[in-house]
């Protein structure tokens, strides 16, 4: 029966696509055991507005948030969520590093590997060693960031801090940053990325 009425709540959200429809289903499949209450409120944290209905003790993160809020608020709250959420969020900086033409090839497969790491697909990539190229070093780094984290079985406070440094190599203190990424933008793309696996995946699949 709760299967069912999971379904049917899902079924109805494909539909309409409304708040509260979402917040209905959220909050179902969060009774039956398919949905981390962790996550809920980390994409109440996000903004996500299904998730704050349910969580209305959530502080909402702010519309321009500092460095400091997205390396530290935020890599606490994503290792709070599991390390499928770290490894998620640390793979999704990848996008905020330009895709220049004489890093395209590299890029490309530092991507598709990290996509089999999030995928629980084992194997390694040629070369993860410091290139002395700054975007290329960034990425690689990134790359190991999220193996690390999948690998675990419950994030610890080093791969929290691993998170806060990675977000450092996208959007940096201003006199050693990488010009790539605001920390506004940093919290977008995990908005984009992270919130919708936060709350229809994996485990709730995507509808």
């Amino acid at each position: 029966m709760s299967d069912q009425r999971f379904r049917e709540l899902q079924r109805r959200w494909t539909v309409t696509r409304s708040v509260s429809d979402e917040e209905a289903l959220l909050r179902e499949a969060m009774r039956i055991g398919a949905l981390d209450p962790a996550h809920v409120r980390l994409a109440a944290l996000f903004g996500h507005r299904a998730a704050q209905m349910i969580d209305l003790a959530v502080s909402v993160f702010p519309e321009r948030p500092t460095l400091s809020d997205v390396r530290g608020h935020m890599a606490a709250g994503i290792a709070a969520a599991g390390s499928s959420a770290v490894a998620q969020a640390t793979a999704s900086l990848l996008d905020l590093i330009p895709t220049q033409p004489e890093h395209a090839e590299r890029l490309g497969q530092l991507r598709e590997w990290v996509s089999r790491v999030l995928a629980g697909e084992d194997g390694g990539v040629e070369g993860l060693a410091p290139t002395g190229e700054s975007t290329i070093d960034a990425a690689q780094a990134i790359c190991l960031a999220a193996k690390r984290a999948r690998s675990d079985s419950r994030p610890s406070a080093a791969v929290a801090r691993t998170l806060a440094v990675c977000v450092g190599l996208v959007a940096g203190e201003r006199e050693s940053r990488l010009p790539w990424a605001t920390p506004a933008e940093v919290a977008q793309v995990w908005r984009s990325r992270l919130v919708p696996w936060l709350v229809h995946g994996p485990s709730l699949g995507s509808p």
